[in-house]
């Protein structure tokens, strides 16, 4: 009987052991679940980041742009495109090194980002010295008032630019603005290429302004 009890006794302990053991895995289980979540998190955030000015990169605009062309061709809503880039800045960088080039784009890169208060908006790096912002929801009027209020606080920043031919030897940017409700015989990339057009058009124009797709004889200045 005694060593009966005995038997029962070491098996309970086991068991205890074992339970704890396992409880304990469990809590390392979860542990590492989370941890590699996180990690995933932030391979994500990397994989759509621009490493140099920290806002959305050209991938993530990709993919931001074909999510919302198609959700707005469905509601029948205006989407519009402002893709602007930095003025003489081959010269800029030039004149100033490429650090400091860099420091240039941040600075724009950061300024345009805080600018935009909807959730929805997005403002990407569309290569070098050239950036595109997404607007869901958003008129042809709407998207020009933005775009105004991209050229004007970059006209803040006062980055000087002795490079330049703009007057006030400031940086400065050039825009091109395009707005519509998506069509179906029409593709995203040409949308794009629409605001493309129109920022060609403004650098014709003398830079440091803005014109709208459709109306390219009216540039649009503050």
């Amino acid at each position: 009987m005694e060593e009966r009890s005995r038997a029962q006794a070491s098996l309970k302990k086991a068991l205890d052991n074992s339970t704890k053991l396992i409880l304990e895995r469990t809590k390392e289980l979860r542990r590492s679940e989370a941890l590699l979540r996180q990690t995933n998190q932030e391979l994500q955030k990397l994989v759509h980041l621009d490493g140099l000015t920290q806002i959305a990169n050209r991938r993530c605009f990709n993919q931001r742009l074909a999510a919302e062309w198609h959700r707005l061709y469905r509601e029948q809503k205006p989407l519009a495109l402002i893709l602007f880039d930095v003025d003489y800045f081959k010269r800029y960088n030039d004149s100033y090194g490429h650090q400091q080039g860099d420091e240039c784009l941040i600075q724009i890169a950061q300024a345009v980002k805080h600018l935009l208060k909807r959730p929805a908006d997005l403002v990407a790096r569309y290569g070098g010295e050239e950036f595109v912002v997404v607007l869901p929801n958003t008129t042809q009027e709407g998207a020009t008032i933005v775009a105004k209020r991209i050229r004007r606080t970059v006209l803040e920043l006062q980055i000087a630019h002795n490079a330049t031919e703009i007057n006030e030897a400031i940086v400065t940017v050039s825009l091109g603005v395009v707005s519509g409700i998506p069509q179906s015989q029409e593709k995203p990339l040409t949308f794009v290429k629409k605001a493309d057009q129109a920022l060609y058009l403004a650098k014709q124009q003398g830079r440091n302004r803005i014109v709208v797709a459709g109306e390219s004889e009216f540039p649009h200045l503050p």
